[in-house]
């Protein structure tokens, strides 16, 4: 005699569905009719597993439990982010000291730019499927507050410069870059007329950059208005980063009596 199914068992069959005991477990599978011709009556087939039925409830198959983990899923870049991060945390500090506003959104903006070499209105978009954004919430970078935030550091040029020194000190062995760039903006000040070692007399900017020898990073750096010569641009960097002592190692064409004085 066919044992009865106990109640939390019997509760489960609904239409198109059928329990099937083995030992003391029950299950339960989703079931249909098709008519078969040949033996010219209803023929019972076995379409779904739908889980193991217990007091509790029903406990789905696993791969059915497995997939509904992954619905919330993300998929973010890392591997960069992860590398960047853990040789620029330092820095990361030294902003937070330095540019307490807008620490986070100096950091991740530099990092995000140095892998994608991207315009500002797109970096936002690089943010949100980046690790940066679960390492550092809430960072206000749409264009305008980017344009505001880069507006507002470039007039705290202490605050640059104080930052800027923690890369030279104790370095012993630098080199200074000298370079321009040409810009016919009407935004840019420091775009201005001025000759260049090419011979060009267009609207541009000077640019210096001391970069460490034995650290192999960037030190500090400088712009400066295209109209001012390189020597001058070269003594003023000098005495804003507060070297107290050069040899400077120079080509000919710094070479003139006014310029050793």
């Amino acid at each position: 005699m066919k044992k009865e199914l106990p109640e939390w068992v019997k509760k489960h069959k609904t239409s198109g569905t059928q329990i099937i005991q083995i030992g003391s477990n029950y299950y339960l599978y989703k079931i249909k009719s098709i008519w078969d011709r040949k033996k010219g009556r209803a023929r019972k087939v076995t379409e779904k597993y739908l889980g193991k039925i217990t007091p509790q409830g029903i406990i789905k198959p696993k791969h059915e439990r497995l997939k509904e983990g992954l619905t919330n899923i993300t998929v973010k870049e890392f591997g960069a982010t992860d590398f960047c991060f853990s040789i620029t945390s330092d820095i990361y500090e030294l902003l937070k000291k330095y540019f307490p506003v807008y620490y986070k959104e100096l950091y991740v903006f530099s990092i995000l730019r140095f892998f994608h070499c991207t315009a500002i209105k797109n970096v936002g978009h690089y943010y949100i499927t980046s690790d940066l954004s679960d390492r550092i919430r809430d960072c206000k970078l749409s264009p305008k507050s980017i344009s505001g935030m880069l507006k507002d550091i470039g007039m705290k040029r202490k605050a640059v410069v104080d930052f800027l020194k923690n890369f030279l000190k104790g370095r012993r062995f630098q080199v200074i870059d000298l370079t321009h760039v040409f810009s016919y903006s009407e935004d840019i000040i420091s775009s201005t007329l001025g000759h260049n070692s090419e011979g060009q007399y267009i609207p541009q900017i000077n640019l210096v950059m001391i970069f460490s020898l034995k650290e192999k990073h960037p030190g500090f750096f400088r712009i400066v208005p295209g109209s001012i010569r390189d020597i001058k641009v070269l003594h003023k960097t000098i005495q804003e980063a507060e070297i107290k002592e050069a040899v400077i190692i120079a080509d000919k064409g710094f070479y003139s009596n006014s310029n050793i004085e």
